[in-house]
């Protein structure tokens, strides 16, 4: 099995991909140098889900959650609400989110709409599925990866961390704990 770096969580957040790439140069203005490109092409056509998947393929999304849905979401997770307050002021996020995740040929993308003005990509990644309830994602850019746990519950996705303590996960880093808001709020329901 590979070894699953605890960065990777951190990438996981509506914006926190935005916020680890700005540390390098936004994502809308930097080109993938030549190294990321070849790699982040090989994962690709490496990731691609069989057919007989587990995992249904298909465009999976939240429902439009209140922002005492998202904090207690993460409470749930183990965070205190000033940490998940933190973590969904840091997203700018001010009344309610929603979160989509395609899931299709292997690619992973997850994606946002804040308070319904704002939309943007939060995670993109390749996906394998690794048995019914487990699949590990790649992410694009930096080639961190990170399991997860799934429950279909008929046409919709429940998604969780595998094998994680949050708080030890996020420590030193608030932005972290957005993923979990995304991730472990609501079910993904198919659309």
């Amino acid at each position: 099995m590979a070894r699953f770096a605890p960065r990777a969580a951190v990438l996981l957040g509506s914006s926190l991909i935005f916020a680890f790439v700005t540390g390098c140069g936004s994502v809308s203005d930097s080109q993938p140098t030549e190294s990321t490109a070849s790699a982040s092409a090989a994962t690709t056509q490496a990731a691609a889900a069989p057919s007989d998947s587990p995992l249904p393929e298909g465009t999976y999304r939240t429902p439009e959650l209140t922002r005492e849905q998202m904090l207690a979401g993460a409470m749930k997770a183990g965070f205190t609400r000033a940490q998940a307050e933190q973590a969904l002021a840091a997203d700018r996020i001010d009344q309610t989110a929603t979160f989509t995740l395609k899931i299709e040929r292997g690619q992973w993308l997850q994606s946002y709409a804040y308070d319904g003005i704002r939309e943007g990509i939060g995670f993109e990644a390749t996906y394998e599925v690794i048995d019914h309830s487990s699949v590990v994602v790649t992410e694009t850019w930096s080639g961190d990866e990170t399991a997860f746990e799934y429950t279909l519950e008929g046409d919709a996705i429940r998604i969780s961390f595998k094998n994680v303590d949050p708080q030890q996960m996020c420590q030193g880093d608030a932005k972290c704990r957005m993923g979990f808001i995304v991730w472990e709020s609501a079910p993904f329901s198919r659309v």
